[in-house]
């Protein structure tokens, strides 16, 4: 999962309700960019190393801590940390799934299996704004943030269903889907008795 929520309002909240000075937020944004590479590239080492799904875990629960905390900490060195945390926890999880979620499929149904999957994430990101929109116009965007972080709980639901895909070979992915479509051998017919 995404945070266009995040990506698309954390501009306007630094500048309108934090107050921070547009050249300050600016140069914040252009590190938090640093930032989200080298977190990007410790999670996606992790995840080969050590397993995709309890990274991918542990980074979605980190950037929903992380959102949470932005809206908390007082602004400064605080604010910053937390904004950088977001993009980086954020990046992480989002390149984990890349791995995860294309490793799920055998090879005849790959393209379709995670286009459909990226489709699927794609329709939660078009209303995401949406609801972020009502619910900031009507108790503000610190806690459009804090409500918006919670779809991390559907991310972690989701890890947590999905089976471990680290290590394992692509043949091996396709030889199990053959094996869970592949029909019953029929019983041979029984020679009518004399």
């Amino acid at each position: 999962m995404e945070l266009p929520v995040g990506s698309t309002f954390i501009p306007l909240y630094l500048v309108k309700v934090r107050q921070i000075p547009t050249p300050v937020e600016l140069t914040w944004l252009a590190t938090y960019q640093v930032w989200a590479v080298a977190i990007t590239y410790l999670g996606a080492w992790l995840s080969d190393r050590w397993g995709r799904r309890p990274f991918a875990i542990m980074f979605a629960a980190l950037t929903l801590v992380a959102v949470w905390g932005m809206t908390l900490v007082p602004s400064g060195a605080p604010l910053y940390l937390a904004g950088a945390l977001v993009f980086g926890f954020n990046n992480a999880t989002w390149t984990i799934s890349f791995a995860h979620s294309t490793e799920l499929y055998p090879t005849h149904i790959r393209g379709s299996g995670i286009g459909t999957t990226m489709a699927c994430g794609r329709v939660v990101s078009i209303l995401a704004p949406l609801f972020f929109g009502l619910v900031a116009a009507r108790y503000g965007i610190a806690v459009a943030f804090r409500l918006g972080a919670l779809a991390w709980i559907l991310t972690i639901i989701g890890y947590l269903l999905s089976r471990e895909t680290s290590g394992i070979a692509l043949e091996r992915i396709e030889e199990e889907a053959a094996l869970a479509t592949a029909r019953p051998a029929a019983a041979p017919l029984a020679q009518p008795s004399k």
